[in-house]
């Protein structure tokens, strides 16, 4: 009896039902759309793309390290957008968009003046809107950026004042 549950377990971890052929079948061959979908989705959203479970999804993460890189990868391109729109934030910016108007067209007569149709034209148009800089952007660009940069002045006068009051301690200690 043991021998036969020992067969079927290990049929069933290398049958086509298993949980490492489903990997192969459902995951690896789309490896190279993972980076793609961890810039917009959860692990847990793409594990729902992919028709598997959440824990299922981190089993093949720790057997998979593939499966970890594209992610990773993924995730590293966001970050650096985020950076750039982040940055581009706290500096303000200039963004171009297109437009788009209704113009009313009234065509009349040369000879005599009258008024022959009217009609309705879509104007396109450019238009350049300003974005000011935006002041959390810029105390979160700060904060990341500059280590000695910082946004509570009571914050920095109590850390200013503690870092005297331990030196004023070492010098007695010393004496």
């Amino acid at each position: 009896m043991a021998d036969e549950t020992t067969e079927k377990k290990s049929s069933r971890a290398t049958g086509p039902g298993s949980k490492a052929s489903k990997y192969d079948s459902m995951v690896k061959p789309y490896l190279d759309k993972i980076p793609e979908m961890s810039e917009t989705m959860t692990e847990e959203q793409i594990a729902r793309a992919f028709g598997v479970g959440k824990s299922t999804f981190s089993m093949y993460k720790t057997k998979h390290p593939e499966l970890v890189e594209a992610i990773k990868k993924g995730r590293q391109n966001l970050v650096s957008d985020l950076r750039s729109v982040l940055i581009m934030r706290a500096k303000g910016f200039s963004k171009t968009t297109t437009k788009y108007m209704k113009c009313k067209v009234v065509d009349y007569d040369p000879t005599s003046g009258k008024r022959l149709q009217e009609r309705e034209e879509l104007v396109s148009y450019e238009q350049e809107d300003y974005y000011p800089p935006d002041v959390a952007s810029l105390n979160l660009a700060l904060k990341n950026y500059d280590g000695t940069w910082r946004n509570d002045p009571a914050e920095y006068e109590l850390k200013k004042q503690s870092l005297a009051l331990q030196k004023e301690k070492l010098e007695k200690d010393m004496w």
